[in-house]
């Protein structure tokens, strides 16, 4: 962000970030880049777009994306390997884990608590996971 007043703040434009990111990435070996809960980002089309064209630029990128299915991201990132993780996947540790947090002193009392754990791991839609290969 770069402040032109106190009343004005302007943005540099996308390529220009697009640039400056990949001139400092060049002094690294490898840069990760990671991306939690893509599909959680209302205009994420500039990210998509960045995160498509970054391992293109060098060698150095790579990068991880998680979301759940949808159909924007999967066209976008349908030259790449993926990994699907499905509720059947992740049910016994979301399980898992929201017993252990019911569980502390602060949650004891909650009432419901079996409906809770079901309805939370109900809702656990399983996600779509997204890794760029190796860069040529």
């Amino acid at each position: 962000m770069i402040v032109a007043s106190r009343s004005q703040t302007i943005y540099p434009s996308f390529s220009r970030l697009l640039e400056v990111f990949s001139l400092a990435a060049e002094e690294f070996s490898r840069t990760f880049i990671v991306i939690d809960a893509l599909d959680e980002i209302t205009d994420r089309d500039r990210i998509v777009e960045l995160l498509t064209d970054l391992p293109g630029r060098t060698e150095h990128f790579k990068v991880f994306v998680s979301s759940r299915r949808e159909a924007d991201l999967e066209n976008a990132f349908a030259r790449v390997s993926d990994y699907a993780l499905t509720s059947a996947h992740i049910a016994m540790d979301i399980e898992r884990f929201v017993r252990a947090q019911l569980a502390r002193p602060r949650w004891r009392n909650v009432p419901n608590r079996e409906e809770i754990v079901h309805e939370l791991v109900s809702q656990a839609d399983g996600m779509y996971e997204s890794r760029f290969p190796q860069s040529p």
